[in-house]
């Protein structure tokens, strides 16, 4: 809950949401750890991930000028 993950540590999952996505139509991601707004970030940096590995958000990945965000661990 009061957490914000890691770069690596969201990567592990990518493999997963990946085979996940192979089989349904649509694939949801819900990020439950909000406390200090942590939710956001991570999911930010989760959009950007799959969209660096070729499987983009329903907007395409994180907008410019967030690299910021991105990169705070």
């Amino acid at each position: 809950y009061d957490y914000r993950y890691s770069m690596e540590e969201l990567s592990e999952w990518l493999g997963r949401i990946r085979s996940l996505s192979q089989k349904t139509r649509k694939t949801y991601l819900f990020f439950n750890n909000c406390h200090m707004g942590h939710a956001v970030v991570n999911a930010r940096q989760m959009m950007e991930l799959l969209f660096r590995r070729g499987m983009p958000a329903i907007d395409g990945g994180a907008e410019k000028g967030e690299d910021e965000i991105l990169d705070s661990d």
